[in-house]
């Protein structure tokens, strides 16, 4: 089974949905474990945090750990002695650190040479949760049954995302900044009586409000991806998601991927309604052959066998043009 490539703006969107179920009341923490798990292929991980008033870390979530590795995680000793987690406290620069971005051979740690290896553990990651002002908040450690995990790629995406997890551990308004959803420009709850609610601090880009106005006739229908092109000429990545007290509306600059063309996104949208050539020629005022090679091409580049297949690349990756006037 192939496994999923996760980017910033996949984590974007799914954050976006946790913050606001988060704003109104639900617990965000085991689906945070559930994103970053997946997104790190971790078979275990740990989030903690920190109480001010008896002086240690406390657990918010865990799966997949010993209660003895639980127990060190939180302890004094690993904070002070473990090699790894005393770069993250001495270099505030670089909040996140896995096995094998570090100086030295991490596997011959106590912690790794004792308890993690021992338990199948032989890669992973440890985040050091700070507030936009540097205080400590927290940890997130995360556990590899490989140690080339979590990839580069996972660890960006996870650098992108350390703000939201600070802020979600505070449980205060969320700070303002791209950093609090990782590229995500634009994030707002609509309400149920039309009434709009940013969850960033990004209230007023420069066409958003034209954006907004598109999906309106949209909210409260089916959840969805869309790609939209703003009236500058720039595609931006589109989420549209059922939540409590509204819908999400998420809104990420993204060019078009896979090498597509606006008119081939055009026609790849109609294929994902199940309709013929034919059709899809009457309803865009082209000819059939015309279609024939615009489907022949999407096939080619999202490299799938039939329309079908086609269909469901677009499906979730958000591949249907949100059309302007």
């Amino acid at each position: 089974m192939a496994v999923q490539r996760w980017t910033p703006e996949d984590a974007a969107f799914q954050l976006a949905e946790i913050v606001a179920d988060a704003r109104a009341g639900v617990d965000p923490y085991e689906r945070v474990m559930d994103l970053f798990g997946a997104v790190a292929q971790a078979s275990a991980a740990i989030l903690t945090r920190w109480d001010e008033e008896c002086g240690r870390a406390r657990v918010v979530a865990v799966r997949g750990y010993s209660d003895e590795i639980v127990e060190h995680l939180v302890s004094e000793e690993f904070a002070e002695r473990d090699e790894g987690y005393r770069c993250l406290r001495r270099d505030s620069g670089r909040p996140l650190r896995c096995w094998w971005d570090l100086d030295f051979d991490y596997a011959r740690s106590k912690t790794a040479r004792e308890l993690l290896i021992p338990q199948g553990f032989r890669g992973g990651v440890s985040l050091r949760l700070l507030s936009r002002t540097g205080t400590y908040l927290g940890d997130f450690h995360l556990s590899t049954e490989a140690r080339q995990f979590p990839s580069p790629e996972a660890m960006q995406v996870l650098h992108r995302s350390r703000m939201i997890i600070a802020a979600l551990h505070e449980r205060t308004a969320l700070p303002g900044g791209d950093d609090v959803l990782p590229g995500a420009e634009h994030v707002v709850l609509i309400r149920p009586d039309g009434s709009v609610r940013p969850l960033t601090g990004a209230a007023a880009q420069v066409g958003y409000g034209e954006l907004i106005e598109r999906v309106r006739p949209q909210v409260g229908g089916a959840d969805g991806g869309f790609r939209w092109m703003d009236r500058g000429g720039n595609w931006h990545h589109v989420l549209l998601r059922a939540v409590r007290g509204g819908t999400l509306v998420a809104a990420c600059p993204a060019e078009l991927p896979h090498g597509l063309s606006p008119r081939e996104l055009q026609v790849l949208g109609q294929l994902g309604l199940g309709l013929s050539n034919a059709q899809i020629a009457r309803r865009m005022r082209l000819s059939e052959r015309t279609v024939a090679h615009y489907v022949e091409r999407i096939l080619r580049k999202l490299q799938v066998a039939s329309r079908t297949e086609a269909a469901s690349v677009a499906e979730r990756e958000g591949l249907k043009l949100l059309e302007t006037g």
